[in-house]
């Protein structure tokens, strides 16, 4: 039983933070993404607070929401919100490829494709100041190829190709 005790995981549902911080450490809360958008936009503004400083000792789960307004065809959502706020398990629809199952694939890469990512510094400080700084990234994207270019219609322009490329960044 001790040995059991130290290796099951229990599983609960995250309804409110008071309720889920009396169970054990070894105790999953899952939490939908209505709901935990729910309690984001609720009267209280440190919600987004309590659920990252829930998250420094406690392991919470989310999926996608079954609501009809949310998800209609199976479509996903943005993983970087739970990521930011410090949620370990976030579930995705892997029938659907979107935009948001690349940005789960992509998070994963950047380990190696191990599996899991370890929890930020932030997250495992003990110190309870909110004003993290803002560090500054420097970033160079090197355009390998380009294929299917249009041409310019204007006849002044005639074999000037001006191509943009588009990035898209997710940041929690």
């Amino acid at each position: 039983p001790k040995l059991a005790d130290l290796t099951l995981l229990g599983s609960s549902k995250l309804r409110y933070f008071e309720e889920s911080l009396l169970l054990p450490v070894n105790n999953m809360h899952s939490i939908s993404e209505g709901k935990m958008m729910q309690l984001l936009t609720n009267d209280a503004s440190d919600n987004a607070y309590q659920f990252t400083e829930f998250n420094k000792n406690h392991l919470t789960r989310v999926f996608p929401s079954r609501q009809k307004k949310l998800r209609q065809h199976s479509t996903n959502f943005n993983p970087v919100l739970p990521w930011s706020l410090g949620c370990q398990i976030v579930s995705m629809n892997q029938q659907v490829c979107d935009a948001f199952v690349l940005v789960n694939d992509g998070r994963f890469r950047a380990n190696g494709s191990c599996g899991y990512v370890l929890k930020p510094s932030s997250m495992l400080s003990m110190n309870n100041n909110r004003n993290v700084p803002k560090t500054q990234a420097t970033w160079q994207f090197k355009i390998l190829s380009g294929y299917n270019l249009p041409k310019t219609r204007k006849k002044a322009f005639a074999g000037c190709v001006n191509p943009r490329v588009r990035i898209t960044l997710y940041d929690g």
